[in-house]
Formats: structure tokens, C-alpha cells, sequence
């Protein structure tokens, strides 16, 4: 499969340890861990036809197995934010449903 496009994952990100050892997160994109992917447009209707799942999607993103996918969490492509609405595991790719936030 070739995966030509990087996307990154958005959210809490470890930044240190304050004066009392207690952890400090911020919230923006991890650089530190890129994902390669092909993303195209989709559709909720598509989602429907074609794997039987009703959910908001606006891209399908195809990649390799990856932690940092699951659903629920964020991921940033070209400067917008995208929610993970549908993780399809396959045993060598997954195919993730992908819903654009509005800015």
C-alpha cells in the first residue's frame, strides 16, 4: 500500500513535571509520532452502504496498524483537525472513518 500523506495525532501532549513531580500536559499536535496514510474524501452515506456503520464521516484514511488510532481521538492533516469516528482493524492496514471539525 502506498501511503503518500502524514497526518499527526492532536491532543494532550507530555510537557514535564512542575516543583511537585505532578505531570503538565498542553493540548496541540504531536510532531514526535507522524502517521503515514492515504486519507480521500467519504461520505456518511458511503459509511452506510459499504460497512454498514451510521456514523459522520467526511474522509476515509487508510494506514498501517498504529496506537495512537483509536476512536475518539483527534488527528491533524493540512492545518484542520479531524475526529476519529470509525476504526476498521485489519490484520495489515486499517481503515479509519474520519469526521472534519468545524474551525
Amino acid at each position: 500500500m502506498r501511503l503518500t500523506k502524514i497526518v499527526y495525532g492532536y491532543g494532550l501532549i507530555f510537557e514535564g513535571y512542575d516543583y511537585r513531580g505532578a505531570p503538565i500536559y498542553s493540548e496541540g499536535i504531536d510532531m514526535d509520532n507522524p502517521i503515514q496514510c492515504e486519507i480521500e474524501p467519504f461520505s456518511s452515506q458511503l459509511a452506510g452502504n459499504l460497512y454498514g456503520i451510521s456514523a459522520q464521516v467526511t474522509h476515509r484514511l487508510f494506514c498501517n496498524p498504529n496506537q495512537n488510532v483509536s476512536l475518539g481521538k483527534y488527528l491533524y492533516y493540512l492545518d484542520e483537525k479531524y475526529l476519529i469516528t470509525s476504526v476498521l482493524e485489519y490484520d495489515r492496514h486499517y481503515e479509519v472513518l474520519i469526521n472534519k471539525e468545524a474551525s
